[in-house]
């Protein structure tokens, strides 16, 4: 079972006349709310943090108060404040000591709502701090922020005119995190717009400081939307906000986090591509770190980093699954050591992401794949201009492990945290991140059949014979079946394009490269399908088997197995890849659609229909599809 972070913390029993001169923002994780006594006509600086033993705490359970100056609500992760005449609730890190200034967080209304001028105590316990936050004359806008003991986030809501929240955080790069595909990417630099709207996915990621915090933005309804808002140009160029909407009474939650290299990026130059390159970063804690490796095309491929262990050998972290390491199709280490890794498309390949046994991290960005199928000697083959990494490459935690530290929150500890163990995993799917495995790959059963002919052993293990037979055409028959349904999601997504070509002409260049995108599920069915045979078909080797093979103990026993065996593999090795390359299919057309249509937000809806679609084939692989490389 893994850990989660601390929650609950002991409860201090303080005195009430020693409990305002001792509490400080960030000195316990209690929430503790104070009164500045003024208004501040500026964000607070870490020096008015600094001199808080001037504001006066407001007394636990004390809800009838009247704040003569700004709010401010604290625990020793995050502050948030609701200061007078601002246009936004300010929300500040602690972790390391001296407050940081994160985001500024504001209603979005029609009319514009105005200023704060004015904040109720909703309820103020150690445990919780929640405030009622107003802009404006009018009693039309109103922001309910609350923050509670230990988290490194706030929830809001909002009531009145309210229908969005802006967050407002500059920075370069910003993360949609996806689990069943690769991740959304979002380059300032590299998006001319300065509006654009995105997949309402739950998550929303501002990478901020230079590596050095994040900030998560998570909602609880799929059908609000967000909006990125960009601004400057070249170098200078930002995503300077989002805005996520509430929908019919909502909640969205922001966390801000903080740690020296929480993340970090590395420019992938041409001259780099094949190469180790050592990486001048070190992970504050350890967890499963995932790397965003840009395509020359703009798309991302994501990958979890693997790591060294004493003895020199690798492990992965698998991502909601606990697998055995020879778990076959899914964890497979090929025979030569090291990073040499193998599944279906690749082939084998060094592993590409990693740490060493020291800790220190590394990354080496393909340039060519071995071509173990022509030459198994060491011939390899370059990779498509379209699939080379160059640019930018993002690393940052997705999930803990057992070794990450209770005070550290990575992706998913936020998303359990705010939604919810039960929700959290609703939202992350994860019943439909479980890898699909039965009865035994086409290879395997040759192994086991071949070293039983060999030996001549057929009679005295007939029953192992037996067995063999029924597995593998269970194996066949689970990823042929997974084979059609990828085939049948490609033709009724063609369709899907086409009635809206039809219904949309204005979107026309748009849909015709997510029909390019589609027709590579139906292209590698083509391509394969001299090799691909029916279940029937290889049923019908496994009675041949039984008839011709089982019980024979002639000479040319092994001879007949061999020839049955060989056909099964050709099947199992063509199902195997086939199912992998309609995979990569769906994912291409997947993020290409959010990424082609970044520049017109005429696409949204059809963008938002892809997504759901194509996350619904996602689910559940089986596993030769290599989900998780």
């Amino acid at each position: 079972m893994k850990l989660y972070p601390l929650l609950v913390v002991s409860i201090f029993v303080l005195c009430a006349a020693s409990y305002a001169q001792e509490v400080r923002p960030g000195s316990m994780p209690f929430t503790v709310l104070w009164d500045t006594g003024v208004h501040a006509s500026s964000p607070l600086t870490p020096g008015d943090f600094g001199n808080a033993d001037r504001w006066e705490v407001v007394t636990p359970d004390a809800v009838a108060y009247h704040f003569r100056g700004d709010a401010v609500a604290a625990n020793d992760r995050v502050a948030f404040v609701a200061r007078g005449g601002s246009s936004a609730i300010e929300l500040y890190t602690l972790a390391s000591g001296l407050p940081r200034l994160r985001a500024q967080l504001m209603p979005v209304a029609s009319p514009d709502p105005g200023p704060v001028t004015a904040a109720s105590v909703v309820e103020n316990t150690q445990d919780l701090v929640k405030l009622a936050i107003k802009f404006g004359a009018e009693e039309s806008c109103t922001l309910h922020v609350e923050l509670g003991i230990g988290q490194p986030h706030v929830r809001t809501q909002a009531s009145g005119t309210a229908t969005s929240l802006r967050i407002d955080a500059p920075c370069r790069f910003a993360l949609m995190p996806d689990f069943f595909a690769d991740d959304i990417v979002l380059d300032a630099q590299s998006i001319p717009v300065d509006r654009t709207e995105q997949p309402s996915e739950n998550f929303f990621i501002h990478l901020l400081d230079n590596g050095n915090a994040m900030l998560m933005t998570v909602w609880d309804n799929r059908d609000q939307d967000i909006f990125v808002n960009f601004s400057g140009t070249g170098a200078s160029r930002t995503l300077q906000s989002s805005e996520i909407a509430y929908g019919q009474e909502g909640s969205v939650w922001i966390a801000a986090l903080e740690d020296p290299g929480i993340w970090h990026t590395r420019d992938i130059a041409r001259e780099d591509l094949g190469n180790e390159l050592p990486l001048a970063w070190q992970p504050p804690f350890k967890a499963v770190w995932r790397v965003d490796w840009r395509r020359t095309s703009g798309l991302t491929d994501s990958w979890e980093m693997i790591t060294q262990n004493p003895d020199g050998s690798f492990a992965k972290p698998e991502l909601f699954e606990d697998l055995p390491e020879d778990w076959a199709g899914q964890n497979w280490w090929s025979d030569k050591g090291g990073r040499w890794r193998w599944n279906t498309v690749l082939g084998r390949y060094e592993y590409p992401c990693w740490f060493d046994k020291e800790g220190r991290a590394f990354l080496q960005p393909m340039k060519a794949l071995f071509n173990w199928t022509t030459n198994p000697e060491g011939s390899f083959h370059p990779l498509p201009e379209e699939s080379l990494w160059v640019g930018p490459a993002l690393v940052y935690s997705v999930e803990r492990t057992a070794d990450t530290p209770l005070d550290k929150f990575t992706l998913t500890d936020v998303v359990r945290a705010t939604l919810g163990v039960g929700p959290c995993q609703y939202i992350l799917d994860v019943e439909g991140q479980q890898t699909r495995f039965q009865g035994a790959p086409t290879c395997a059963t040759r192994d086991v059949l071949n070293e039983i002919y060999e030996k001549g052993e057929q009679v005295a293990r007939k029953d192992e014979v037996s067995k063999a037979l029924e597995d593998v055409i269970a194996f066949i028959t689970l990823i042929r079946e997974r084979i059609d349904a990828y085939g049948a999601f490609g033709k009724e997504m063609g369709d899907y394009l086409a009635q809206q070509k039809l219904a949309r002409p204005e979107l026309a260049d748009f849909l015709a490269q997510l029909e390019v995108a589609n027709g590579g599920i139906a292209a590698a069915i083509e391509h394969r399908r001299e090799g691909l045979k029916s279940i029937a078909y290889a049923k019908e080797l496994a009675d041949k088997f039984r008839q011709t093979v089982a019980g024979y103990e002639g000479p040319d026993a092994l001879d007949r197995c061999k020839a049955i065996t060989k056909e099964w593999v050709g099947i199992g090795d063509n199902q195997d890849e086939l199912v992998a390359e309609c995979r990569v299919a769906v994912k291409l057309l997947r993020q290409q659609a959010v990424m082609e249509g970044v520049t017109d937000p005429r696409t949204a809806e059809v963008v938002k229909e892809i997504r759901a679609r194509t996350q619904q084939i996602l689910r559940s692989p089986v596993s030769y599809e290599g989900a998780r490389h």
